[in-house]
């Protein structure tokens, strides 16, 4: 899903994963949107290789707006991820996030703003892939593939 960060007016990739425990962002994307963090506040985290590495810190009451729900998210910081952002369980519980499924192979996500009660439905789109050397976003065509 595609929402505005830090009242931006670029629109920044975010990847759902209800199986991460925390929200996260590159350090890049942080620093284009000109996001400061505390850097006292570090967690190890560890990769899918298991290699364990440090974040740079922790970014409080980060502005995310989907539509008209507008939530304030803690975000860690992390050195080269392969995402932009990662949106996981802390994002599904304070949205009360339901995801529906259809047998096309589509996805809509309703969220729900929690001091207002307002409600908004958004399709994902499948993640675009960066190739490393053209640094050219290019669309994944199977569903199956990982959600945004």
């Amino acid at each position: 899903i595609y929402p505005q960060i830090n009242k931006s007016d670029e629109q920044i990739e975010c990847v759902l994963d209800s199986g991460s425990q925390i929200v996260s962002m590159d350090t890049n994307i942080t620093v284009g949107l000109g996001i400061a963090w505390d850097p006292d506040i570090v967690i190890h985290m560890q990769s899918a290789h298991g290699e364990l590495a440090p974040t740079k810190g922790l970014a409080r009451n980060v502005p995310f707006q989907f539509g008209e729900v507008i939530v304030y998210l803690q975000v860690h910081i992390i050195r080269n991820a392969a995402y932009d952002v990662l949106l996981g369980r802390p994002f599904d519980c304070i949205t009360q996030s339901e995801v529906r499924n259809d047998q096309q192979g589509g996805q809509h996500i309703t969220l729900t703003d929690p001091r207002t009660g307002n409600r908004v439905t958004l399709s994902t789109q499948p993640r675009e892939v960066v190739r490393p050397k053209s640094k050219t976003p290019v669309p994944k065509e199977n569903f199956q593939v990982s959600m945004n």
